[in-house]
């Protein structure tokens, strides 16, 4: 029986990715992130598709025969943890560093973000056909070109995160909205582990909520005055910042401590649900849903 929220999604159009990053491509753009009830996220795409959203009804890309698809990302941090703690003392240099995989393409890029001088999001990415594993040289080589320095020890995988995402378009605004459900956050070590391997605990599912984020070249959306309308306002924490506070409490969090209990309630992932998307396409496979 497909969800509402899935039955929302099929009312619109769709799109392939080659028509969205002509019309929305965004490597440098301003992102505002909403954790959003299931019930209001499906009310989002239902109103986007009439139209209001912006210069005509809203799209969804469509990748190989789904409009939701499996994203498969892993972290990298020193053993000291630079990037997070840069982020949770709201740095101006702060990063990210990542491995994206695409299930359903088989594409995989190696991913830095940084913060611009005005607080935009700039995205650096490069095609990376090796495993996750300690970063070495090319890695590291592409990691400090785009920082301009090195960083302060080895990058290492820290957490892996799953969800499927919906992206829409909203038409004559080059504005995407992404929708990410069923986020899991699971711990990541290399043969070595960090200084904050210990006391880590397992995976954690992302309860009855999204995660809604707008991206554009700059002024809020229609999209963000549709949430903000309702009550909705943005939190400033990454899936990275929130998964590694939430796995580890012992990491400095005051920044986010009230979006931590008050907007993510998570609960421990079950030892037979998938934990990756390749698990979650053979449990699709197994129950006879997969599109």
């Amino acid at each position: 029986m497909t969800d509402p929220f899935s039955a929302a999604v099929a009312t619109l159009p769709t799109l392939d990715l080659e028509s969205m990053n002509l019309q929305a491509a965004l490597q440098v753009r301003h992102d505002r992130k909403y954790i959003v009830p299931a019930p209001v996220a499906t009310d989002l795409v239902l109103w986007a598709g009439t139209g209001r959203a912006g210069v005509g009804q809203a799209m969804a890309l469509e990748v190989a025969g789904t409009t939701e698809s499996p994203y498969d990302s892993t972290y990298y941090d020193t053993p000291a943890l630079e990037a997070y703690r840069m982020a949770a003392r709201r740095h101006r240099h702060r990063f990210k560093v990542r491995t994206r995989r695409y299930p359903d393409t088989g594409d995989r890029f190696l991913e830095v973000k940084t913060k611009s001088a005005s607080g935009q999001t700039v995205k650096h990415r490069v095609p990376w056909g090796l495993e996750d594993g300690t970063l070495g040289g090319e890695g590291l080589s592409f990691v400090a070109e785009r920082l301009g320095r090195t960083v302060g020890g080895p990058l290492r995988p820290v957490l892996h995160t799953f969800y499927r995402r919906t992206t829409l378009l909203l038409p004559g605004l080059g504005t995407r909205l992404t929708l990410d459900r069923d986020l899991l956050w699971t711990p990541a070590f290399a043969d070595q582990p960090s200084d904050h391997s210990a006391d880590v605990g397992g995976a954690l599912r992302l309860s009855r909520r999204l995660v809604v984020e707008t991206k554009s070249a700059g002024h809020p959306t229609a999209a963000d005055r549709w949430l903000w309308r309702r009550g909705i306002r943005p939190v400033a924490v990454s899936k990275y910042c929130a998964g590694q506070a939430l796995l580890h409490p012992d990491l400095p969090h005051h920044r986010w401590h009230r979006t931590l209990h008050r907007d993510l309630p998570v609960a421990p992932a079950a030892p037979n649900e998938p934990l990756t998307a390749d698990a979650h396409h053979t449990d699709l496979d197994r129950k006879g849903l997969r599109p």
